[in-house]
């Protein structure tokens, strides 16, 4: 470059600028200098000013030399534009824009008028320049115009197919203008664009397409949805970047950490994530220390993403040790723009982890944050300092009394830098007056502050396309602070504004995705409805304020979405549609077979079986896609689901005298310590007279609530729920949905003032959808048969340990030494023979006959009773158990039907876990009874019920299931059964039966006591 810089200055000397010499030689050094320093475009602006002023001096000088109709002026011109919005980053004056606007124009007039061109030559500049100017128009955020020309670049590929370097970077380009408005969109226009660019590219330019499968990963993250095609893009492109460079490449381990781990960690496939970052350890950086040493970009980006892998595991104080060690490590004082996000990224992961931990070293890391910014702006001009902003609201929210001084200083500087940077009208500004709006509320001056907050919120309110984010949004805070103003009506609308408007919190928009991507989705909107709850609960107690709009109830009270989701997956496996579904179907099927054979190994690869377990996940939604699609039938029976959570559809079905009590847990939110640890519990009641408005309460005390539950102390729960008692005093039918430890309470047990079982004068119907009111099912439909599985061998030498699969998988020896339960023999015949008499077909598996394989090979009856153990492994005890364990809910509860197998090659191991009764066809079975203990427990997730056996035998086809919540006695087990299977016989509902025989018991002179016969409660649809 030096030489040619000097003969460069000696034509110039020679022949002057206006030469024919001089411009040639003067464009070959800036092609040079181009190819030399736009890699590193970005760590030096200085660069990228001196090669756009070279260029645009040389466009002046070729129509000097030239004329300004010349063809050498017009390919001045398309270099001089394209290089310039390919590198220029910083904000486009009006009169710079304009002045490249009509270079591109005379570019475009001189090109289409010329005929020293061959016609592909031609229409390939065009196609360059309407491009360019659709960037430019990009540039200053006009999109629809930018992508009005980049359709004529479109359109003249149509007629003229030359497929050039620049090609697929346009189409990415294309994608990414669209994404503005719609991100599936975008991902739309590349997929359809991906056969051409590897028929073009695949061989002759293989970088090409590289960079291209890249860009659809990319989209596919942004728009949270990762089918079987990202992933067969995903590991195409690692194919190609290893050929290309080879393992011990910068480029491969770059790819590594931004697409292949972005991935797995959007599909919830947290051991492939560890597999990814122990191999680049292990293989790579062991091999090459100098890729991890010597790139400070990869460095740190490989040590966050541990960080970010223990966050995901719920070892946050593992994960931000690797933060400090970066911190600790990070001594480069040469700041570039790659260094600078970096360092920023590290402050700010830091500044997260304190928010709600100490206030001081969370301001501590913020002040860092914005220390790097300031310098930024020395070094690089027009950066804009946001961490002011930042740091405002930090203060402003972190305590009920901020120091005003400081916090005003800083909503001072943030309205300035933004005012200064983007204008009055701009949002970054309104946000800061917001901010500044919310410390005036908060010191007493509140009509000023809401003034100032106005602006923003109304500005939001009116723009239609405006979608708030869950969690932090301004209709949240806004809300928050009319409710503290005592306009609850106000608050409630912008608090109904979140939903309404984000998609995120429609239920069809977790369709399609993995079990673990849909909690991650209900976990954002379960947190919304926690931060909107807590207002609801302080205005409730300060104010005595019992109600809530319908709408808003409606979202947040709705749960058991994942639920009905699984049962219509299982139904769609078990009914495919078309040839596609009968194929993924196939596929599910070998998907189990993979995840089972890794589950039940005697030395299983416990890193890939979450990543099978997913995968198995992810198909079976794709199937539930295409049936909803493809049967319409079916898909109408999804109304309910669609219609998320309709009070309306409920009360159609309620009559004069019944009434529908929804029951959420939730926790308070706390601005400076975050979500608290203790539950609380909103009740709301519907009833044929509800209107837009409902009444509704909330237990106060969560943690005492739920230890009389579990202690089974009935006094002590009725004392604490007597408002809700005394508001059920003229209903005589009650539909209950529980959330929380509710699923463990018997309500017939409760008591009311006078001290009398509610049992007396009430009927309680457990549902979990909305299904269960408007289509019961509560008796045996034309189906009289009964099986009965129970008293099983049990050989109390054995332990669980002797079981080889569950040493591997299971954490402990959780369910050894059982003993027999006599009393369930005579349960099973008393049922049976009662059940007979009345002309019902009946089988009994008793002894060696009740097994795991007998059972799982009955054709599905009217009644299904199975009288055996059962087992629940808490959270607690499965700390230390395999991530596999850990990552299915479902292996964590079942039934023990007899001695446990030693035999580690199949499932029947007399070990029924709630993974494999699911696979169970019960679609023709209006019963299911668990005569064992503790069988409505299992997995409680926020706002999806238990992850257990009742779930799992409904998902399976079972209409109804009588569970116990408790620890049963055998005897009066035997004789609650006896009493409740006559009512049966009787032709009575199932409700109604199981209602009578504890009324039956209440009666008994033995076994009269609540814990006899409150132990089991049944759960319609």
């Amino acid at each position: 470059m030096n030489y040619l810089e000097k003969e460069v200055q000696s034509l110039e000397r020679s022949y002057g600028k206006t030469s024919k010499e001089y411009v040639y030689l003067r464009g070959f050094y800036l092609d040079e200098y181009h190819k030399i320093y736009q890699p590193y475009a970005t760590l030096n602006p200085i660069s990228i000013k001196e090669y756009t002023e070279g260029r645009s001096e040389l466009v002046q000088l070729c129509a000097k030399v030239y004329g300004d109709t010349s063809v050498q002026y017009a390919e001045a011109i398309v270099m001089h534009i394209t290089n310039f919005t390919s590198l220029w980053n910083g904000s486009l004056s009006d009169s710079s824009f304009l002045n490249l606007l009509y270079l591109t124009d005379r570019a475009i007039s001189i090109t289409f008028s010329t005929s020293l061109y061959a016609q592909d030559i031609k229409f390939g500049y065009l196609a360059m320049l309407y491009s360019e100017k659709g960037d430019l128009f990009s540039k200053i955020g006009a999109r629809d115009s930018a992508i009005k020309y980049y359709d004529k670049v479109l359109e003249i590929k149509k007629t003229h197919p030359l497929y050039d370097a620049s090609f697929p970077s346009f189409l990415c380009k294309y994608a990414n203008a669209i994404d503005d408005e719609d991100v599936q969109k975008g991902l739309d226009f590349l997929n359809g664009y991906e056969p051409i660019i590897k028929e073009k590219y695949f061989k002759s330019d293989k970088e090409k397409y590289f960079s291209y499968l890249t860009s659809i990963v990319s989209h596919y993250l942004r728009t949270n949805y990762i089918d079987k095609q990202a992933i067969s893009y995903l590991l195409l492109a690692d194919t190609i970047c290893l050929n290309l460079y080879g393992e011990l490449s910068k480029e491969y381990v770059n790819y590594c950490v931004d697409f292949k781990l972005s991935t797995f960690k959007k599909m919830g496939w947290k051991s492939q994530v560890f597999q990814v970052l122990a191999d680049l350890d292990t293989y790579i950086f062991k091999q090459k220390a100098s890729l991890l040493t010597q790139d400070d970009n990869v460095f740190k980006k490989y040590y966050l993403e541990w960080f970010y892998y223990y966050q995901s595991i719920n070892e946050e104080q593992t994960g931000v040790t690797y933060l400090k060690w970066l911190e600790k490590h990070d001594v480069d004082s040469n700041l570039n723009r790659i260094s600078f996000s970096s360092k920023i990224l590290i402050y700010r992961e830091l500044s997260n982890y304190y928010r709600f931990k100490n206030f001081d070293s969370c301001l501590n890391y913020s002040v860092r944050v914005l220390d790097l910014e300031v310098k930024a702006k020395q070094l690089w001009g027009a950066y804009v300092i946001h961490q002011y902003a930042e740091i405002a609201k930090l203060m402003v929210n972190a305590v009920d009394t901020p120091n005003y001084e400081l916090a005003n200083k800083f909503c001072v500087l943030a309205a300035g830098e933004f005012k200064d940077a983007y204008g009055l009208n701009s949002s970054y500004y309104k946000s800061a007056m917001f901010t500044h709006g919310k410390l005036l509320f908060k010191t007493g001056n509140k009509s000023d502050g809401l003034k100032e907050m106005a602006p923003m919120v109304y500005g939001n309110l009116n723009d239609n396309r405006f979608v708030p984010p869950l969690n932090t949004s301004i209709f949240q805070t806004y809300g928050d602070i009319l409710n503290q103003a005592n306009r609850y009506d106000s608050a409630d609308f912008f608090y109904d504004q979140i939903y309404l408007r984000n998609n995120a919190a429609q239920i069809f928009r977790i369709l399609g995705s993995s079990g673990d991507y849909q909690l991650k989705s209900l976990q954002d909107i379960y947190a919304q409805n926690y931060l909107i709850l807590t207002q609801h609960f302080q205005r409730f107690r300060s104010y005595k304020y019992d109600f809530v709009s319908t709408n808003l109830a409606e979202q947040l009270f709705k749960k058991n979405l994942i639920y009905q989701i699984q049962t219509y997956t299982n139904e769609a496996i078990k009914n495919p549609f078309s040839e596609q579904d009968i194929k993924t179907v196939r596929r599910i099927e070998q998907d189990k077979k993979t995840y089972d054979s890794l589950l039940y190994s005697e030395s299983p690869d416990l890193n890939f079986i979450d990543s099978a377990y997913s995968g198995l996940d992810l198909d079976k939604n794709w199937l539930l896609q295409s049936y909803i699609s493809n049967n319409s039938k079916d898909s109408s029976r999804l109304i309910d689901l669609k219609r998320e959570y309709s009070y309306s559809e409920i009360q159609k079905k309620l009559t004069n005298g019944e009434c529908f009590i929804d029951i959420v847990r939730f926790l308070m939110n706390d601005k400076e310590f975050g979500f608290s640890r203790e539950p609380y519990y909103a009740i709301v009641l519907v009833d044929k007279a509800s209107n837009e408005k409902l009444k509704y309460f909330f237990v106060e005390d969560g943690l005492r609530f739920e230890k009389a539950v579990l202690d089974g102390d009935i006094n002590k729960v009725s004392s604490l729920l007597l408002p809700l008692i005394d508001r059920l005093r003229n209903y005589n039918k009650v539909y209950v949905n529980p959330d929380g430890a509710f699923n463990l309470l018997n309500f017939y047990s409760l008591k009311d003032e006078n001290d009398e079982y509610l049992i007396k004068n009430k009927t309680f119907v457990y549902i979990n959808t909305i299904s269960g009111i408007t289509e019961p099912v509560d008796r045996p439909q034309n189906n009289n048969f009964a099986t009965f599985f129970g008293n099983p061998l049990f050989n109390t030498k054995s332990t669980f340990n002797t079981s080889i699969q569950r040493i591997t998988v299971f954490p402990f020896d959780a369910v050894s030494n059982f003993k027999e339960l006599p009393y369930s023999k005579i349960e099973i015949e008393t049922a049976s023979e009662t059940l007979k008499n009345k002309g019902w077909r009946t089988k009994k598996f008793i002894g060696v006959q009740c097994n795991e394989e007998q059972l799982k090979n009955e054709m599905a009856p009217g009644i299904l009773h199975i009288a055996t153990h059962g087992f629940y492994i808490s959270e607690s005890d499965t700390a230390k158990g395999s991530f596999a364990f850990k990552s299915n809910p479902y292996l964590k509860s079942g039934l023990i039907l007899g001695t446990v197998s030693n035999n580690g090659k199949n499932l029947n191991d007399n070990v029924l876990t709630a993974y494999e009764v699911m696979d169970l066809n019960l679609k023709t079975t209006s019963l299911v009874v668990l005569s064992a203990c503790e069988s409505a427990k299992g997995e409680l997730k926020p706002g999806q019920g238990v992850y257990g056996l009742q779930r799992a035998f409904k998902i399976a086809g079972a209409k109804n299931v009588l569970v116990s919540v408790k620890n049963v006695d055998d005897k009066a087990t035997q004789i609650l059964m006896q009493f409740f299977y006559e009512n049966v016989a009787k032709g009575e509902t199932y409700t109604a039966a199981l209602r009578n025989a504890q009324l039956q018991m209440l009666k008994h002179p033995l076994f009269n006591d609540p814990k006899y016969w409150d132990g089991f409660i049944l759960i319609g649809q």
